[in-house]
């Protein structure tokens, strides 16, 4: 009778627990605007991923390989899991204004054009800091100047759009 009892709870505060989790999930999706903006997302988590895989192995490749740069600790859970962490929240509060500001009915145009800013601005930065990561990855000669060439060149580009905007 007991182990019945203790059976029921576990299984119904496991059934409440994956409810809070799936309205947890559901609202942040809802904030970040899934449904709608659903491209965007997906380039952006894509390219999210990209630069922590790009990341750590251009550690690796500095440290001449993972297991050795994970020994000198150059690699550890600790920094990974600070950077993902910080890196996550930023980006959830970011893709929230530019979702709020697309969808706030009040302000639609500038909203538009706010929105679209924050989701360029963070397309680019990705792929900054995924260029940045393959340059890291200690490449000789040529290739490290094509990607240096290739980095310089995106970080012109944007500089001479947000001047442009500016005027």
């Amino acid at each position: 009778m007991v182990w019945l009892g203790i059976k029921h709870f576990f299984e119904s505060f496991f059934n409440l627990i994956c409810n809070v989790f799936v309205i947890i999930i559901g609202l942040c999706a809802y904030l970040i605007g899934y449904p709608a903006q659903k491209g965007i997302l997906i380039a952006t988590l894509t390219l999210f991923t990209l630069d922590t895989l790009t990341r750590t192995w251009a550690i690796s490749r500095q440290n001449g390989g993972f297991i050795k740069a994970f020994i000198n600790k150059n690699i550890n859970s600790r920094s990974f899991w600070n950077g993902f962490f910080s890196k996550s929240i930023s980006y959830f509060v970011i893709l929230v204004i530019a979702n709020l500001s697309l969808i706030t009915s009040q302000v639609s145009i500038i909203g538009g054009i706010f929105s679209s800013i924050l989701y360029v601005g963070l397309f680019t930065y990705e792929a900054i800091s995924n260029l940045e990561n393959l340059r890291d990855a200690s490449f000789q000669g040529k290739d490290k100047d094509l990607y240096t060439e290739l980095i310089n060149k995106v970080k012109n580009i944007k500089s001479s759009n947000e001047g442009s905007k500016k005027e």
